[in-house]
C-alpha cells in the first residue's frame, strides 16, 4: 500500500511514500466503525504549497448547507476508466429523516446524507474526504474535515471518528466504576503511621533507586536490537539508528565511501546520551580540532559543508567519531590517551554498525522487489559499505594501496618505479627470487614476516549453480543440472573452498601449509530461508539451526590486523546481483570454519 500526495493528477507528479502499518477499528463493521489510521514509513512533508493538514471539525458540529466531496473515481455512469484528475463537487446536505426513508438499513446516528441532481460521490472511490469551508471570526475561512465518504451517498460523521480517537469507541466517553478490596489492617487507624512511613520510604527511596536502575539499563543499550554478527558481544543496535539508516538510504540510494562513513559516525551508538561507554570530555574541544588539522587535505572535515546534510551529522559526537575513524584510516598517532581509549571502542563497534547498515540495504531491496518502494539502494552502496568495513580493519585510507596491510611495507617502497606489483595476489604469484629482489630493502627476518603473512591470507574457489529448491536432494546431486519448471522456487547453490595463498608460492609451498579442501555448502532461496549443509564422511546432514547455534564454538581463521583493537575473524559477504542493471537481489554474511 502507498500514499500519494502533493498533486491533483493520479498518474504523474506528486510524492509517493510506502505505508508501514494500518490500524483498523477494533469493532469494525461494514456499516459501523468503518474508520482507521494509516502510518507511513517516512513522515509526510506538510509544509509545501499543495499539501497541508486539515483540522477535524468539533464534536458539536452539525453539517448543514453544502459540503465538498473529492475523489478520482468514475465521473460517467457505467464507465470502466477512472478520472486521472482529482474532481471536486459541492453537494447540499440532505435531511436525515428523509434519507432514512430511502435507506432505512444504512442510516444510523453516525452518518448523514447528501443529495443533488447530477452530482454524487465518485464511483469506485468511496472513502474520499468530505470537507466544509466555514467562516471563523478569528481565522477567516477555514477548511475542516467533517466526514468520510461511503457507498450509497452516505457519509461517516467525523464526530464518531473523533470519539474513537479520544475514547476508543464512537459513542463518546463512558463511565466505569472500579472497586478495590483492601485488608482491614491497612485501613485501620492504628496502623496509619506505619502505612504512611512505608509509602514514604517507597516514594523517597525505592522509586529513585528503580529509576536509576532503569536509566542505567537504557544507557547500556539494553533495548537495542541484536544484529547478525560473527562476534555477538556488542552487536546490538539501537532502533533509532536503524530508522536513520532506512531514511538515509531511502532518500539517497547511491552513496560513496565518504558519505557512508559520515552516516556511520552519526549513529546513536556513538552518542553519549544513548551509550554510557562513550564519553564527551572538555578536552575534546582542544584535541579534536587539532586532530582535524592533522588530517590530509582530502579528508578535512568542513562544518560548512555538513550544514547541507542531515542534522545528525552536525552533532559534536558525530564529528568526533568521524575524525577518529579518519585518523585511524590514515594511521595517525593520537597524542591524547582519552582519544586512544575512545578509538579502541569505536573500531569494533563501527563494524557492527556497518553490518546493520548493510542489513538495511538488503531490507530496502526486498521492499523494492515486493513493490513497496519505487527505488532500491544501488549495488555500489553495498560494495562501498563492505569496503569501508575492510578498510577499518586494516587501517587503510580510501586512496591507499592494499599492499600497505603487509608488515614492513611502506609507501616509499611501493612508490618505487621498479615495484610494479599492484595487488597482494600478484606479489604472491612471483617466484621466490623475484619476490626477494623486489623486497631487497627488507632484511631476512622482515622478509620472512612478509611471506608468512601473505601465505596465511585466504584464496577462495567459488562455484555457483542454480536449481529448484529441494531440501531432500543429496549433496552429491546438489550441483548436477536439474530442470527448473514454472513457478518453482529456485535456489542458488554456492560452494566455497578456502585455501591459503601460500599455494601460489610454487616451490616454497611446504607440507605444513596443507589446507582442508572440503567445501562448505550454502544455498540461497527466493525467500528469507537459508539452508546450511556440511559434508561428512558418512554423508549425513545436520540441522541448519544446530549449525547456527554451534557456530561460535568452532574455530575460524584470524585476520592479520595489528592496528585493529581485538581479534578479528574472517567473514564473507555473498550477494547476488544483476550484471546489466547492477541491482542487488540477495545478500548473506557467512563464515567458513575449519
Amino acid at each position: 500500500m502507498q500514499v500519494k500526495y502533493d498533486t491533483l493528477f493520479l498518474n504523474k507528479l506528486g510524492t509517493t511514500i510506502p505505508v508501514l502499518k494500518t490500524i483498523v477499528h477494533e469493532q469494525y463493521r461494514q456499516q459501523r466503525n468503518d474508520v482507521g489510521l494509516v502510518q507511513t514509513l517516512v513522515p509526510m512533508l506538510l509544509n509545501v504549497e499543495n499539501a497541508k493538514s486539515i483540522d477535524l471539525a468539533p464534536k458539536d458540529y452539525d453539517p448543514t448547507g453544502s459540503v465538498n466531496v473529492s475523489g478520482w473515481g468514475e465521473i460517467v455512469d457505467k464507465s470502466e476508466t477512472l478520472s486521472l484528475l482529482l474532481n471536486v463537487a459541492e453537494i447540499p446536505v440532505y435531511p436525515r429523516n428523509k434519507c432514512a426513508g430511502v435507506y432505512p438499513l444504512y442510516i444510523t446516528t453516525e452518518v448523514f446524507c447528501t443529495y443533488a441532481d447530477g452530482k454524487d460521490i465518485c464511483k469506485g472511490d468511496s472513502g474520499g474526504p468530505v470537507t466544509d469551508r466555514t467562516s471563523d471570526r478569528e481565522t477567516g475561512d477555514e477548511v475542516r474535515f467533517i466526514a468520510i465518504s461511503k457507498a450509497y451517498a452516505t457519509l461517516t460523521d467525523a464526530k464518531a471518528y473523533q470519539n474513537w480517537l479520544d475514547y476508543g469507541n464512537p459513542d463518546g466517553p463512558g463511565v466505569t466504576i472500579l472497586g478495590i478490596a483492601l485488608p482491614a489492617w491497612i485501613i485501620s487507624n492504628e496502623n496509619a503511621y506505619i502505612i504512611l512511613a512505608l509509602y514514604g520510604s517507597l516514594l523517597l527511596i525505592g522509586l529513585p533507586l528503580w529509576v536509576n536502575w532503569w536509566w542505567s539499563k537504557c544507557l547500556s543499550s539494553s533495548d537495542s536490537i541484536a544484529m547478525p554478527s560473527s562476534d555477538q558481544k556488542g552487536s546490538k543496535i539501537i532502533p533509532e539508528t536503524i530508522q536513520m539508516f532506512m531514511w538515509t538510504l531511502y532518500k539517497k540510494p547511491s552513496m560513496n565511501i565518504a558519505t557512508i562513513l559520515n552516516t556511520i559516525a552519526a549513529s546513536l551508538e556513538f552518542n553519549p546520551l544513548f551509550n554510557c561507554n562513550v564519553q564527551t570530555r572538555k578536552s575534546d574541544n582542544l584535541h579534536i580540532p587539532e586532530l582535524i588539522q592533522r588530517l590530509p587535505v582530502a579528508y578535512q572535515i568542513n562544518r560548512e559543508k555538513v550544514k547541507g546534510e542531515l542534522s545528525p551529522l552536525q552533532y559534536p559526537y558525530a564529528i568526533k567519531t568521524r575524525a577518529l575513524l579518519l585518523a585511524h584510516l590514515n594511521r595517525l598517532e593520537l597524542s591524547s590517551r582519552s582519544l586512544q581509549f575512545d578509538l579502541r571502542y569505536i573500531q569494533p563497534k563501527s563494524l557492527h554498525v556497518i553490518q546493520c547498515f548493510i542489513n538495511c540495504i538488503v531490507q530496502l531491496t526486498f521492499f523494492a522487489i515486493s513493490g513497496r518502494i519505487e527505488q532500491r539502494p544501488s549495488l555500489e552502496t553495498l560494495e562501498h559499505a563492505i569496503k569501508l568495513s575492510q578498510l577499518i580493519v586494516q587501517a587503510l585510507a580510501f586512496d591507499k594501496s592494499s599492499l600497505l596491510q603487509i608488515p614492513h611495507l611502506t609507501e616509499e617502497i611501493i612508490r618505487n618505479r621498479k615495484f610494479n606489483v599492484q595487488t597482494i595476489r600478484q606479489l604472491a604469484s612471483l617466484s621466490d627470487v623475484e619476490r626477494r629482489h623486489l623486497l631487497r630493502r627488507l632484511n631476512d627476518d622482515q622478509y620472512l614476516d612478509v611471506c608468512n603473512m601473505i601465505g596465511s591470507l585466504p584464496l577462495l574457489d567459488i562455484d555457483a549453480q542454480c536449481g529448484p529448491m529441494d531440501e531432500s536432494i543429496d549433496q552429491e546431486d546438489m550441483f548436477h543440472p536439474r530442470i527448473i519448471t514454472t513457478k518453482s522456487l529456485v535456489a542458488v547453490y554456492v560452494t566455497i573452498t578456502r585455501k591459503p595463498m601460500s599455494q601460489l608460492f610454487g616451490s616454497t609451498f611446504t607440507e605444513n601449509d596443507k589446507f582442508d579442501e572440503s567445501p562448505a555448502f550454502i544455498s540461497f532461496s527466493g525467500d528469507d530461508g537459508i539452508n546450511f549443509k556440511e559434508k561428512f564422511n558418512d554423508k549425513s546432514t545436520i540441522d541448519p539451526k544446530q549449525i547456527i547455534s554451534n557456530s561460535l564454538n568452532k574455530c575460524t581463521n584470524q585476520v592479520h590486523c595489528p592496528l585493529f583493537n581485538g581479534i578479528k575473524h574472517e567473514n564473507w559477504w555473498i550477494y547476488i546481483s544483476t550484471d546489466r542493471k547492477k541491482l542487488l537481489q540477495h545478500q548473506q554474511t557467512i563464515q567458513i570454519y575449519n
